[in-house]
């Protein structure tokens, strides 16, 4: 389970974390390597030089907003796959409301790999997303705090609502089953159901 977390400042993330922000966030170190990033206009990461993080990554601020295209997951995707640090701290300052839901439905989806499931043999070693921290302004822990529940599924009311669905179904299997005989109804396409 991927656990969560609130900051409004860059110091307070857990030493050795991968960093995520826009390339103009206010909150980066003013050092020449984060400068030369920031006049890339694309996507920049670094592992180098970037203390006390494990690693930086900047995506242009075009990709925050851009909630159509998906932008912002098809650059996170790559850099996720064999991720730096368990721990994730995501600048969510300025970033669309639907772009956020994106991102943070995929980030809590790190939890659950093939692997977990025995259908793909992986390095036990490597390492995988355990924390995301989502580094906000102060106005914005209140609204924060509403919605990271939900795309964590730690919210009660929406947690319910899965297995409600999967009682329904059930449920309906086994009355069409009664109804026509367990016979039948292993003949029949599942769109028949």
């Amino acid at each position: 389970m991927i656990t969560w977390d609130l900051i409004t400042t860059p110091e307070s993330a857990t030493p050795r974390s991968h960093l995520i922000a826009r390339s103009a966030s206010t909150w980066l170190p003013d050092t020449a390597l984060i400068a030369d990033m920031q006049a890339q206009k694309t996507v920049a990461d670094t592992r180098f030089g970037c203390a006390p993080f494990a690693r930086i990554t900047l995506l242009p601020d075009a990709l925050w907003h851009d909630s159509l295209t998906e932008g912002l997951l098809t650059a996170l995707r790559p850099l996720l796959a064999s991720p730096a640090s368990a721990d994730v701290v995501l600048d969510v300052t300025d970033i669309d409301e639907v772009v956020l839901a994106q991102v943070l439905r995929f980030l809590f989806n790190q939890a659950h790999t093939l692997a977990d499931l025995h259908l793909k043999k992986t390095d036990d070693t490597a390492v995988r997303v355990r924390h995301i921290t989502a580094l906000c302004l102060a106005q914005q822990q209140e609204k924060l705090e509403v919605i990271f529940p939900r795309a964590a599924g730690d919210c009660p009311r929406y947690g319910r609502r899965p297995a409600a669905g999967g009682y329904a179904s059930r449920s309906l299997y086994t009355a069409v089953c009664r109804r026509r005989g367990a016979a039948t109804v292993r003949r029949l396409p599942r769109a028949a159901l």
